[in-house]
């Protein structure tokens, strides 16, 4: 009896890690989209026809005009405008924290941003036999903080910033290039071995493992 029942249990869990992640991620992507209709779906309606308007055409705009943003932002004068409206932004207490985190989280996971770009993914020695997984965001850090280098040391200052799992918290050290190994994989791989704890192991083992 008790070995069916952990049968049964690791059978539920083993659907259940399939299943609700895509469940989820469906329930995530169907509220965007009912956000985007709520909010851009007024657009069409004042500028079509009665009878025109058909639902999707809310998301359709949503992506019209995000994309005509994105264009406007490599003109200067509408630039300088957006610049000004953030600084009106982060005046505002409660607005500025969200806006500055929604932000800084967008542009972390973006492939276009700047502060946020992860170079490559390295391996710190934080003792001997020690390691964690770390992701270069600056290969001159002393050039920020010259107060990072000390007397007689070779080499550049790096920024690595640690992932910890199960969240998006993390925290950045700086420490000599010297000191890191890294890694010939994926930043989207080592990121994912590390929020996951290594229970989502690279690619580069499970195509080793399934031949």
């Amino acid at each position: 009896m008790n070995t069916v029942v952990r049968t049964l249990r690791h059978t539920f869990f083993s659907g259940l890690l399939v299943v609700l992640p895509i469940l989820l991620s469906i329930a995530f992507i169907a509220w965007l989209f009912r956000i985007a209709e709520s909010i851009f779906g007024g657009i069409p309606r004042l500028l079509l026809p009665v009878g025109w308007h058909f639902p999707g055409l809310g998301i359709l705009c949503a992506v019209v005009v995000i994309l005509l943003v994105g264009a406007f932002m490599h003109a200067g004068t509408f630039n300088r405008l957006v610049d000004r409206g953030e600084r009106l932004l982060v005046r505002i207490p409660i607005v500025k924290t969200l806006y500055q985190g929604v932000r800084d989280l967008l542009g972390f996971f973006s492939s276009t941003g700047k502060s946020g770009d992860l170079k490559h993914a390295v391996l710190v020695e934080l003792q001997e036999s020690v390691h964690v997984i770390g992701f270069v965001t600056t290969d001159c850090a002393e050039e920020d903080f010259p107060e990072l280098r000390h007397r007689g040391e070779e080499g550049n200052i790096i920024a690595v910033y640690i992932q910890t799992s199960y969240q998006l918290g993390g925290y950045t050290i700086y420490l000599p290039a010297s000191r890191v190994r890294r890694l010939d994989i994926p930043v989207e791989d080592a990121l994912s071995v590390a929020l996951t704890a290594n229970m989502k192991r690279p690619r580069r083992v499970q195509r080793r493992t399934s031949g």
